[in-house]
């Protein structure tokens, strides 16, 4: 199992409440048994989690923590000999941002995105503190 998570700096004081991003993975390397999200509300492309889709997610409360999950996957790769990636991306159609509690809300894109390899590196992009 593994989570995409969005990070803030140390010192940040977050009030998340939405955010939108996407998901690539090459599907004939990696396969995607089961997947949900960590928020109360969600609007997802219909193929999602598919490659190349997204999803929004919304909570009713906001979230302040410096690491907050957002969604949770449970998937392998077909072979170890075969690396592969598993990248969190912004979504397709709405872009990487994330939603502060403010009405209207106030959106800040996404900085980094990372990624999980299966038998290669991946990526985590640290906030600078």
């Amino acid at each position: 199992m593994f989570f995409a998570l969005a990070a803030f700096p140390s010192g940040g004081s977050p009030a998340l409440t939405g955010v939108t991003f996407g998901i690539e993975h090459d599907s004939a390397k990696l396969y995607l048994q089961a997947s949900g999200n960590c928020a109360d509300f969600e609007v997802s492309a219909g193929d999602w989690p598919a490659s190349g889709s997204g999803t929004a997610l919304t909570w009713d409360t906001a979230q302040t923590a410096l690491l907050i999950p957002l969604y949770w996957f449970a998937g392998y790769a077909y072979a170890a000999s075969e690396p592969s990636v598993f990248q969190v991306v912004p979504h397709p159609v709405q872009g990487g941002y994330f939603a502060d509690n403010a009405v209207p809300a106030v959106l800040d894109a996404v900085e980094g995105f990372g990624t999980l390899g299966f038998g290669m590196g991946g990526s985590s992009p640290v906030p600078e503190s």
